[in-house]
């Protein structure tokens, strides 16, 4: 994929949601 090219806002959402992905934020966001 082309992250080069994806907008900063979408690589904020990407990085919120890898964020969540995380093991230590699963049971907060749980």
């Amino acid at each position: 994929m082309k992250e080069a090219f994806i907008h900063p806002l979408i690589q904020n959402m990407l990085c919120s949601y890898k964020s969540l992905m995380k093991p230590s934020n699963v049971k907060l966001s749980r």
